[in-house]
């Protein structure tokens, strides 16, 4: 197992072609005795309006319900991933309020699983899932795979943003000076232009001319949103 997984290592790292890598994880994922994963990708730019990207090789029956059901409002691993980067594995107490959902999800041959999430970036989180039909993922399997699945999970993320996030994210690139980064980030502190400039040692005029510039540049509507999108793209950390 770890000499595979070290040629998977060098596979799915060096794949700058997407559909190379998604042969890639499906051949990992099976060899990990799987039959089916799912990556979810969340980019939440702008936060009202949040992007997703799907990619998976579940039944194409279970897809259709999925979408047409809104099960991803509904989904119990999809919060999960959402709240925390813990791994989950499917249990069934944590669909007790998805019964329907979850009954569906067993129908179509999704009944054992796996999943983690990762933060991406300030605005991006992935989370990948592996499923299966047959048998119940026990604690003696967990055990020995647990560090296979995390390797896993680290590659599979890695890959899918250097795949996914240019495209995604590329109406909202943005390049601030440094003396605008240090505005924004004591906009983000709450503080006034009055403040501000007593901070950097400058005029409320200038840290008014920075601010404007910023709320341009950043395409939004004023400076708290500035903040926001500033910590969203990378300019505070």
């Amino acid at each position: 197992m770890k000499y595979w997984f070290e040629d998977q290592l060098q596979s799915l790292l060096q794949s700058d072609d997407k559909d190379e890598f998604i042969r890639g994880i499906i051949k990992a994922v099976e060899s990990l005795g799987f039959e089916y994963y799912a990556y979810g990708l969340r980019v939440s730019i702008p936060i009202t309006n949040p992007k997703y990207e799907f990619y998976n090789n579940y039944p194409a029956a279970w897809k259709k319900v999925y979408q047409q059901e809104g099960y991803l409002e509904q989904d119990p691993t999809v919060r999960h991933g959402l709240r925390t980067i813990q791994p989950v594995v499917w249990e069934e107490l944590m669909f007790d309020e998805s019964k329907a959902f979850w009954e569906d999800a067993k129908s179509h041959g999704l009944s054992h699983g796996w999943a983690q999430s990762a933060r991406l970036d300030a605005s991006s989180i992935g989370m990948l899932t592996l499923a299966r039909s047959g048998e119940t993922l026990t604690s003696k399997e967990l055990s020995s795979k647990t560090p296979y699945l995390l390797w896993l999970n680290q590659l599979v993320q890695m890959g899918f943003q250097r795949l996914l996030l240019p495209k995604l994210q590329h109406n909202y690139k943005a390049s601030l000076t440094e003396k605008e980064i240090e505005v924004i980030k004591w906009c983000a502190e709450g503080k006034t232009s009055d403040e501000i400039g007593i901070i950097l040692n400058t005029s409320k005029r200038t840290v008014n001319f920075h601010t404007a510039n910023i709320i341009k540049k950043l395409n939004v509507s004023n400076k708290t949103a500035a903040a926001i999108r500033a910590v969203q793209l990378g300019f505070i950390s």
